[in-house]
């Protein structure tokens, strides 16, 4: 597959230098149109019926479509007449003379091929068509009728009763061929178009689109040497979706990659130098062959409508356009020239009433864009696009199954707006999605988003939006425990903000680094900055944003082991959020409040918040919230005896939390679990699972419950050391606990004080009253 539609133009049929061109003769590695003359052509008849240019040298895909072509030349009752149709550049050509090949001992009476147009050919009329072919067959130039209908009745008659086949490759129209098909059932044509041919009746159409990733794989490893491609495979992955799997470009990469110049050149240098768009529909040219000529031969037939929808569509870098965006980029109805590029194969239908690019298309696009309109006008289009997205996310944002369809679309407009300095487009667009990707856990894409917004904010030196992105981000790298990292962008966020003196955003930035602060059982710390926090929005009259931060102070204070202080101030935070629309943090609130509760052993309350919670998560399509409440109820029913509901509910939990690919979620779910069914080999699950995501906290409590089932107080070292590196008072009271238990029930009563009343200041420190309990009446038994 090579040249535009894949032929070498050395072996394509061109016109020659006269000005009549009725007849051409087809030779060999000379120029010319369709059968490539290089002599002036004798008055004489000549018979030039075996046309068809050389079969394309180790030929690669299209197996499905060679099959269904070779089945219906083989089963029309009449001549069967099919059409390749599909955008510059997919390989038409190259399949069809190969097919032609394949096909030819089924036709021995003529194996005809003309092109009816190209790059640098000007379109041959109907009757200058039908003056080659009728020349080809014999009929000498002073006997070709003066009119076209004539001549298309003396074409069918020389046909007449004979098995022939013709390729009409680039057709341009249905007027241009619709004269040259033959009547007789023992023929067969073949026909290659950039353009839908759709009012030429009694055909068969064909689309071919892109190649297949291993086609395309296969096709470059034969024009670079196997050796080549398989020594490194992932620079061909690249190239092949650099080229977007276009024949044309494939095989202009392969004959750079052939030069004696680049023969020893590593492909992956050559993909690195593809990857810029700026410059790669240049890397794709040789001396005969440019992938840009290509497409600027269908883009210069279009109408100025068209050719103008063209390029606006091309400004925006997204996966498709639906209506509404193609509107707002135009400026206008732009159905008309949509369906004139449909009908060009320069965009491709992308589902109901969208479209979309091949990526080499739209680099073409967006190259006619800079040259033809002016910085004004792309700027224009761009702004409407933009506002398009912001009024659609917002509406969206109701509906997250629609925001999550959307998503592709809406991520790339930030990548872009962040690439090209549009901080607000980027921050903005990225606040709207941030709602759907934490309730869908999609942590890659939103970690993304923020650091690309980060660096906008950056660039433009603007420390309000910075130190808001700053906060964003410290956000993202808390849920992927990243703690470190979270830890250190929220003190800078903190600093920004203060800087700018925006108060709300400080109170932000302050909230987020509390409740890292907490995550890294630094608690004091975490009521210290959540205090600070609430104290700021109170003052500005924000009764939503302060019934947050209570949520998260109270999560803090429960694990200073202070319930009944945690349980009032979520109690608060339940009154200012019911009447508020931010019904996630009120769903978090009542989830918290069953820890709470289950804290201070009232069961009946924690049911009534599990209840509440299950049923704003569910509003808010939140599954990850639904599960953490299944795995705080499931605590309440174990210390209830209720091992049954307990499993149960670890199970739900545990089950969605794999759905969602929540490492964190998963330990912690396999960790309960294994409690309620005293089953270790759980507890080694949840082990490898904190593991697997450097979960250090997680990590240290699988060994003290470890060391509680299986009775081995060797763990209990290893334990404490990991709650130690990470300042975890209460998981060192707590393991030095069970450690003096395990001691007592050995006898070692000696061992077992020690380790009681080593337990004693970590667990006052960590308010742990409960426990506190437990390692004086272990203290008590010891001297019994």
């Amino acid at each position: 597959m090579v040249g535009d539609d894949g032929v070498n133009p050395g072996e394509r049929g061109g016109s020659g230098a006269r000005a009549e061109r009725d007849v051409n003769l087809t030779g060999t590695n000379v120029a010319g149109r369709d059968f490539n003359v290089s002599v002036m052509l004798p008055r004489g008849p000549q018979d030039a019926r075996f046309t068809l240019p050389r079969d394309v040298a180790g030929f690669t895909g299209r197996t499905e479509q060679i099959a269904r072509i070779e089945k219906e030349v083989g089963s029309a009752p009449l001549p069967p007449i099919l059409v390749i149709s599909d955008g510059p550049g997919k390989g038409k050509t190259a399949l069809a003379i190969h097919v032609a090949h394949r096909l030819a001992e089924r036709f021995p009476d003529a194996q005809l091929h003309l092109c009816l147009g190209g790059e640098e050919l000007p379109e041959l009329t109907a009757a200058e068509a039908l003056g080659s072919l009728l020349w080809a067959l014999g009929v000498d130039r002073a006997d070709l009728p003066s009119n076209v209908d004539d001549r298309a009745a003396l074409w069918r008659s020389q046909l007449r009763d004979s098995r022939a086949l013709i390729v009409l490759d680039n057709a341009m129209s249905v007027r241009q061929v619709e004269p040259l098909l033959p009547a007789s059932p023992g023929c067969a044509v073949l026909i290659t178009t950039r353009y839908a041919l759709t009012d030429l009746e009694g055909t068969r159409a064909m689309s071919l689109h892109r190649l297949a990733d291993a086609e395309a794989a296969a096709l470059l490893e034969s024009l670079v040497g196997a050796e080549r491609a398989v020594a490194e495979p992932e620079a061909v992955r690249l190239i092949v979706e650099l080229c977007g799997g276009l024949p044309l470009a494939l095989q202009v990469v392969g004959s750079q990659l052939r030069r004696p110049a680049r023969s020893r050149m590593a492909l992956a240098d050559f993909a690195s130098r593809l990857a810029d768009e700026n410059t790669r529909l240049s890397l794709l040219r040789t001396r005969d062959r440019e992938v840009r000529a290509s497409f600027a031969l269908s883009y210069q037939v279009l109408s100025d409508e068209a050719r103008l929808v063209f390029r606006r569509l091309s400004l925006l870098r997204v996966p498709s356009f639906e209506p509404g965006l193609q509107e707002a980029l135009v400026g206008d109805d732009p159905t008309d020239g949509c369906e004139e590029l449909l009908d060009a194969h320069l965009v491709e239908p992308a589902g109901v009433d969208r479209i979309s690019f091949h990526d080499l298309i739209r680099l073409y696009a967006r190259g006619c864009a800079d040259e033809e309109d002016t910085a004004d006008e792309r700027e224009a289009a761009l702004n409407r696009a933009y506002a398009w997205c912001f009024a659609q996310a917002r509406v969206w944002q109701d509906d997250l199954v629609r925001m999550d369809a959307e998503r592709p679309l809406l991520t790339d407009v930030v990548r872009q707006a962040a690439e090209t300095g549009r901080h607000d487009v980027a921050a903005g667009l990225a606040a709207l999605l941030t709602p759907l990707l934490e309730a869908h856990n999609l942590w890659a894409e939103w970690l993304e988003l923020d650091e690309l917004v980060v660096e906008s904010a950056a660039a433009l030196g603007d420390r309000a939006a910075l130190g808001q992105a700053l906060n964003d981000l410290a956000h993202v790298y808390r849920l992927v425990r990243r703690t470190s990292e979270a830890a250190g962008t929220a003190r800078r966020a903190v600093a920004e903000c203060r800087a700018a003196a925006d108060d709300r955003a400080t109170a932000a930035a302050l909230v987020q680094l509390g409740i890292i602060h907490r995550e890294m059982h630094r608690y004091q710390g975490a009521v210290d900055h959540l205090g600070e926090a609430r104290d700021i929005l109170h003052a500005l009259g924000d009764r939503a944003g302060e019934g947050s931060v209570l949520k998260d102070l109270a999560h803090a204070l429960l694990w200073q082991r202070r319930p009944v202080e945690s349980a009032e101030t979520l109690r608060k935070a339940v009154e200012l959020l019911a009447d508020s629309s931010d019904r996630t943090n009120l769903a978090w609130a009542y989830a918290n409040l069953v820890s709470a509760y289950g804290y201070m052993w009232q069961e009946a309350e924690a049911l009534e918040a599990y209840e509440n919670a299950r049923r704003v998560f569910t509003e808010q399509d939140n599954r990850q919230g639904n599960a953490w409440a299944d795995n705080h109820v499931g605590i309440v029913h174990r210390q209830a005896g209720r091992l049954a509901e307990a499993e149960s509910c670890h199970r739900a939990a545990l089950e969605t939390f794999r759905e969602l690919d929540d490492g964190y979620g998963i330990g912690w779910a396999l960790l309960y679990l294994g409690l309620v069914r005293r089953d270790a080999s759980l507890i080694e699950d949840a082990r490898a699972s904190f593991d697997r995501i450097g979960e250090a906290n997680g990590h240290a409590w699988t060994l003290v419950w470890t060391a509680e089932l299986t009775e081995d107080p060797a763990l209990i070292p290893s334990a404490v050391a990991e709650f130690e590196e990470i300042d975890n008072p209460q998981g060192i009271g707590t393991a030095l606990s069970v450690q003096g238990d395990l001691l007592l029930a050995d006898g070692d009563r000696d061992g077992a004080l020690r380790a009681y009343e080593a337990s004693l200041p970590y667990l006052r420190r960590a308010h742990d009253t409960h426990r506190e309990a437990d390692s004086l009446r272990g203290l008590a038994r010891t001297k019994d």
